[in-house]
């Protein structure tokens, strides 16, 4: 199913699960045993429990193909620490600047050092990861407006001794697609707007009734709607109801948006937000291409060692980003 790029409505629910996809359930078992529900957990709590876990995993991930290295951007909001994933260096190449997951509460760019290597390889850019402000201390949309500089900076500045040549892309994972959908339409129309945008199984809505969370969201496949209706309240709590169009994508007009790839884990909870957000940009006329990851689970693109499928798709984004 790798590479399918119709409705998601089109796309039958698995009988059972492939070999991929257990191996990488009882990997993630093993690296979360002894971690409590996150229903049980403060977010201080579920920081310091998750966040060091998972940066020890990227960094034992990696492959050794790229250099990396920390900087700041001197953002007029307060400076922004970010990553900066280099496989060619001297070479100048597009940028992709990158917008990590974790329910715009969780994980630092430390946690997916890996993802970026991958990228850059796969796509010939060099990738840029912002840190940017997490929930609860920073709720919608500060994380928002903080990507958004960020982006106007590095369209405008780029990193010093970086050689960047190209096209600018933006993309993320979870909370980090949706973090770049919603500066694609900040900037809609914009000079400083990324020229594409790739999007890991975002979270677009807070419609926790979809098909997908009734199958995958009981928790037997690592995020459950329970996480999200925990990552949804710390990063939306006390937000005026205005301010809250700008997480509920889903809603927004779409219309006039640079080309999007999709890729949706077909064992997701989340798995209907990225189809459905596929259906809208099918409405709004939005160049775009929908891809399912074969068994993937939520968060599949770090543990990529596991799904054949994640290099396919990388394969899949590449092509789209030339035509784009």
């Amino acid at each position: 199913m790798a590479g399918e790029t119709k409705a998601g409505a089109d796309w039958a629910y698995p009988a059972e699960l492939s070999p991929e996809a257990n191996a990488a359930m009882a990997f993630i078992a093993t690296l979360a045993d002894g971690l409590p529900p996150l229903s049980e957990l403060d977010s201080e709590e579920a920081k310091r429990l998750t966040n060091p876990l998972s940066a020890a995993y990227s960094q034992s991930a990696l492959k050794g193909l790229a250099t990396i290295t920390r900087t700041t951007l001197p953002l007029a909001g307060g400076a922004m620490p970010v990553h900066v994933i280099d496989a060619a260096p001297g070479t100048p190449q597009p940028l992709f600047i990158f917008v990590h997951g974790g329910g715009w509460v969780l994980l630092r760019p430390d946690a997916f050092d890996h993802v970026c290597e991958d990228i850059a390889v796969a796509l010939g850019c060099k990738v840029v990861s912002l840190d940017y402000p997490v929930a609860p201390q920073a709720p919608c949309p500060k994380p928002l407006d903080a990507c958004v500089e960020a982006v106007r900076y590095l369209k405008a500045h780029g990193v010093p001794g970086l050689a960047i040549e190209g096209a600018t892309y933006i993309g993320g994972d979870s909370a980090g697609a949706n973090l770049s959908l919603g500066t694609l339409l900040r900037l809609k129309g914009d000079a400083a707007s990324p020229d594409a945008g790739v999007l890991f199984y975002g979270v677009f809505d807070d419609d926790h009734t979809t098909r997908s969370h009734q199958v995958y969201g009981d928790g037997r496949f690592y995020l459950s709607t329970a996480d999200m209706d925990w990552f949804w309240r710390y990063y939306t709590e006390g937000v005026p109801e205005a301010a809250l169009a700008e997480a509920r994508l889903l809603h927004a007009d779409l219309a006039g948006l640079p080309p999007l790839f999709l890729a949706a884990a077909e064992l997701d909870p989340l798995r209907d937000d990225t189809t459905n957000l596929a259906d809208r940009l099918e409405a709004a006329g939005v160049a775009h291409e929908l891809h399912l990851i074969a068994g993937g689970l939520h968060g599949c693109i770090n543990f990529a060692s596991y799904y054949p499928s994640v290099a396919a798709t990388h394969a899949a984004i590449a092509r789209f980003l030339g035509r784009s």
